[in-house]
């Protein structure tokens, strides 16, 4: 039997859960609060922990089953922005973004990843995402802590 995939939105607040084959919302779990308003390492912890406990209660996963979850990251974790760059090769422009985040991404100095949503026709208008990699980092540990595959 094939193991159940979750489908996870995250904000500075809460992890809401749903099982992406039955669509219902099943978890809604508040993160502890930190100082600065984002989530550490431990808040995430807590509630991939919490998530954990509550889906094997339930007889939704087995207890040591690995289980994959995509996660959906909200702002403030994110920042979402429309990008005007030269006519470029979306490889190209992906790269410029990323050497550059600082400058598309602005409020802070701490070390981003950086996508953007494919184009049709290198036109100039780049649709990005940004988060902080310490902040992925500390994410995908937390959910692989508690047996989550992200």
């Amino acid at each position: 039997m094939r193991s159940p995939m979750f489908g996870l939105a995250l904000d500075d607040r809460e992890l809401v859960a749903c099982r992406i084959d039955g669509g219902q919302q099943l978890e809604r779990i508040a993160l502890e609060p930190t100082v600065g308003g984002i989530p550490s390492g431990a808040g995430f912890g807590a509630a991939f922990g919490t998530l954990r406990a509550s889906l094997e209660a339930s007889g939704q996963v087995e207890p040591g089953e690995r289980v994959t979850v995509a996660v959906a990251l909200l702002a403030p974790l994110v920042q979402v922005r429309v990008i005007e760059l030269p006519p470029l090769p979306d490889a190209e422009a992906e790269s410029v973004l990323r050497r550059d985040a600082a400058r598309y991404f602005p409020g802070g100095s701490y070390r981003r990843v950086v996508a953007m949503a494919p184009r049709s026709g290198g036109d100039g208008e780049v649709r990005a995402v940004a988060a902080s990699a310490l902040l992925l980092e500390a994410l995908v540990e937390a959910a692989e802590a508690s047996e989550f595959r992200v």
